[in-house]
């Protein structure tokens, strides 16, 4: 197949003839100077690995029973250590995932992630993993959060939710012909890179079209199909309206606590900025909170609103609101269908046990600028490295962030009012 699509590129009749470029060059992806032709050897791989997921996740289908009864009839597919020998070359393409040393004594025994644990309160146990695995893959284990809930289930890792998904959207895969190369930041350049994309869709279009089915193209149709395309695909700039929202005051028998995560992806760093007011505007007290080591802005987040619920049973709080500025966490907390990433789904559910447990919180979506207090907290707590609760003498910057939050919140009333 190799040699079929290397004769096709190069125009040639046979195998023979000058090929100016190394195929593997070509199969290099765009952003790295290649032509990002597929790799069959990956390709078959990715086959063989859809197949062992499918293995190990469809245990009720006939056809899984069948492959168990007669290759690991005693034990799961995941710890077949060697192929028999009767075995089809497709069988023998599944590889086994990761064993531990072989200096390691007991494998046996590590089957599952929840052998690697400690228990009251569950924990990573530390030196069974360096004695497991290699250090790099120690450092990243030892990186995950551990729930002190919840059972062992197969992640794809690749995937946003952690299912097998060979999936793929047409357009975005054409898209990223052109995302090395040009800066779509205004419309006449958005216009520019769809209108190349476009054209290249069709030249290839047409080309596969004279090869295999040897149909001649009119070059004026193609040029009205581009411009049919691209009026169906016209992009137009929305306008962007003045509707800076404010904080709002909470009910009269209600406190509301504001809470917001400042991540930085170059040092892995996260400060969380929390600060509880009542119905006056009168700040009963924040925290600021650093954290060395996180993954991304959105665990950041999620950690954000899970300290935020344990800072309020600290204050012995009732009728407490919560609002963050993350959509996704608030509707993946708040809905049964999470569209979290998969590592952070379990700080997600923590957080559902712990409002589980005190029915009188509220969690609300907050636009960024109704926020604005909690995000000076945040970014003052990573800057610092702070880890501090404040209930008097809080700093100048958050008292003034504070004063101009309860200025805007009176404006608005008074407008409102008049």
């Amino acid at each position: 197949m190799d040699t079929s699509q290397r004769v096709f590129w190069w125009g040639h009749k046979t195998n023979r003839g000058l090929n100016l470029i190394a195929w593997k060059s070509l199969c290099i992806d765009k952003k790295e100077g290649g032509l990002a032709f597929r790799n069959l050897e990956q390709f078959n791989l990715a086959l063989l690995i859809k197949l062992a997921w499918r293995l190990c996740t469809e245990e009720g289908e006939q056809w899984v029973k069948l492959m168990k009864a007669k290759y690991s009839p005693y034990g799961s597919f995941l710890h077949l250590q060697d192929n028999p020998s009767n075995t089809s070359w497709i069988w023998k393409g599944l590889d086994s995932p990761p064993t531990p040393k072989d200096t390691f004594r007991e494998p046996a025994r590590i089957i599952y992630v929840a052998d690697l644990f400690l228990d009251n309160p569950r924990r990573w146990n530390e030196q069974l993993i360096k004695n497991l695995f290699e250090d790099d893959t120690v450092r990243l284990i030892l990186e995950m959060h551990v729930s002190q809930q919840g059972n062992d289930r197969l992640i794809w890792e690749p995937s946003r939710n952690g299912q097998f998904s060979q999936r793929i959207k047409v357009a975005d895969w054409i898209s990223t012909w052109f995302q090395s190369t040009v800066d779509s930041s205004s419309k006449s350049d958005k216009q520019a890179v769809l209108k190349c994309m476009l054209t290249a869709w069709f030249i290839w279009k047409n080309r596969c079209s004279k090869l295999f089915q040897n149909r001649d193209q009119n070059i004026l149709s193609t040029s009205h199909s581009i411009n049919f395309m691209l009026k169906q695909c016209q992009i137009t700039t929305p306008q962007r309206r003045n509707n800076k929202q404010v904080w709002q005051l909470p009910l009269q028998n209600e406190v509301k606590i504001n809470m917001v995560a400042a991540f930085d992806y170059n040092t892995k760093t996260i400060g969380l900025g929390l600060l509880i007011r009542d119905y006056t505007g009168f700040c009963q007290g924040i925290r600021c909170k650093f954290i060395n080591g996180g993954v991304d802005s959105e665990q950041a987040e999620c950690l954000a609103l899970k300290e935020s619920i344990l800072f309020a049973r600290q204050r012995n709080l009732r009728n407490v609101v919560l609002e963050s500025d993350n959509l996704n966490v608030v509707n993946a907390v708040k809905n049964a269908n999470s569209s979290v990433h998969w590592r952070n789904q379990v700080h997600v559910d923590e957080i559902k046990n712990l409002l589980i447990s005190f029915p009188c919180f509220k969690l609300n979506y907050a636009n960024r600028t109704a926020n604005n207090v909690a995000h000076v907290i945040a970014k003052t707590a990573r800057s610092n490295r702070l880890y501090l609760d404040y209930f008097v003498n809080f700093p100048k910057n958050i008292n003034l962030a504070i004063w101009e939050d309860k200025q805007a919140c009176q404006s608005k009333l008074c407008s409102i009012a008049s």
